[in-house]
């Protein structure tokens, strides 16, 4: 790292700004007087075209002419982060023309391959810990900190409906049942209750835990309900009545921040505050493995669909665990702490969010990232992530109290499309999906 000196004047020269990393190709520096920081790197390409440009962290710019020998020329310039645009205050430098690309409001070449969000979900007061998309994949149901669920509709974005209320404090957890009927919702006084679809509380909530639920899953058979809590325990109930079969068991995790009942029903592994991952047998509680050592605390855990492996987000990875031996088979990096992940059912594509607004696909075979980085809340914390049950939406919340929509198409083009025939049987509509090959892509 360099210090520069503000009364030198001299402003870095800096190569291609990436809008979402805030990034370049070029090496820090911070400015001795003001603290400010920039890079120093090669000059633009044709998207400032003969000149470079020097930028800082209050939001500004400065442009700066490439050839000249009596020092540099410079025009301060608005950076707008949210847009990823630069706006100059005129069209020349010194008597010299910008080069193409920049017009008096012009996004950078990388902002410009961004995807946008079909739709943002706003509506609630607090963080959003946890939502769900319908079988119907065109409804999600959000819970939050404020308290309340909201159901919501994907096509016209709108909220259907008025807010689910309910007694027992903030909301950290939710899961909908395999046969996608009943919803189990996990509060801050440490109960669980049971919801259907249509926001109706059904009879009889689950007491037992001294602390917050923060983690629920669905056997899947839909018979059990698993619930983890921030006082280190997991109980396993019976989903009708709510009798406890297994537990308490005592994790010794400090808290059980993630929870997951593997496909094939006989484990449920759990992550903890104390940066282990537990897997356990589901119908006697004894531990499948030693516990498994991370970075850090696990924040969500997700299963292969054929059980072997187990993904386990810590710190700024997403470590691939064996699910039997608990060796770890490969890691995903990222450059901010994650919070959620999840896997699609209809690709090999993994999803991890997290603090800064980290949001990025991943082929699980290749191993490489699909896309771009997506997300636009750059100074937000992402606590949550899914699929819908087709493959066709993703959708993110978190602490900016609102749910981000996206067409995974329009993440990743790569992937091969999802075409979908509607036709009408008597009064319901019903889809027929076919599987396009990137080679017949829908226009």
């Amino acid at each position: 790292m360099t210090k520069i000196s503000r009364r030198d004047r001299a402003y870095a020269l800096l190569g291609l700004f990436d809008m979402q990393t805030r990034n370049t190709d070029g090496e820090m520096i911070i400015d001795d007087s003001t603290g400010q920081s920039t890079c120093v790197g090669s000059a633009l390409d044709s998207w400032i075209e003969g000149f470079f440009a020097g930028g800082f962290t209050d939001e500004t710019m400065l442009i700066q002419e490439a050839d000249s020998d009596s020092g540099w020329e410079t025009e301060e310039v608005e950076a707008d982060w949210e847009e990823g645009s630069i706006k100059t205050k005129q069209d020349t430098v010194d008597g010299h023309v910008l080069g193409r690309g920049l017009e008096e409001t012009s996004p950078s070449p990388i902002q410009s391959r961004r995807p946008t969000p079909k739709h943002k979900f706003e509506g609630h007061k607090e963080w959003i810990m946890s939502f769900f998309f319908l079988h119907d994949n065109v409804h999600i149901v959000s819970g939050s900190w404020d308290g309340t669920m909201r159901k919501w509709d994907c096509d016209t974005g709108l909220l259907v409906g008025d807010p689910w209320k309910g007694e027992g404090g903030s909301i950290h957890a939710l899961a909908l049942s395999p046969d996608g009927k009943t919803i189990a919702c996990g509060r801050d006084n440490g109960s669980v209750q049971r919801w259907d679809t249509y926001g109706e509380m059904m009879e009889g909530v689950c007491t037992g835990h001294s602390k917050g639920v923060r983690s629920l899953s669905w056997s899947p058979s839909g018979g059990h309900v698993s619930s983890g809590s921030y006082d280190g325990t997991i109980l396993v109930r019976k989903a009708e009545s709510g009798e406890v079969t297994v537990g308490p068991i005592k994790t010794k995790q400090d808290w059980v921040r993630s929870l997951a009942y593997s496909p094939s029903g006989d484990r449920i592994a759990s992550g903890g505050k104390n940066a282990t991952v537990c897997i356990w047998d589901s119908k006697t509680g004894k531990p499948h493995v030693s516990p498994i050592k991370t970075q850090g605390l696990v924040t969500s855990l997700v299963w292969s669909s054929d059980s072997s492996k187990l993904y386990s987000a810590s710190n700024k990875f997403t470590c691939v665990l064996d699910s039997v031996s608990g060796i770890e088979l490969h890691r995903f990096e990222h450059a901010q702490y994650l919070d959620a992940l999840a896997l699609s059912p209809k690709h090999n594509v993994l999803a991890c969010v997290g603090d800064g607004g980290v949001a990025q696909l991943w082929d699980t075979e290749s191993h490489e990232p699909l896309g771009l980085p997506f997300s636009q809340e750059y100074d937000k914390r992402l606590y949550c992530v899914s699929f819908s049950r087709d493959g066709r939406y993703l959708a993110h919340g978190g602490d900016n109290n609102k749910i981000t929509l996206w067409m995974v198409e329009n993440i990743a083009p790569e992937l091969p499309v999802c075409a979908f025939i509607t036709i009408l049987q008597g009064d319901k509509l019903h889809s027929r999906k076919l599987d396009v090959s990137p080679h017949q892509r829908l226009a």
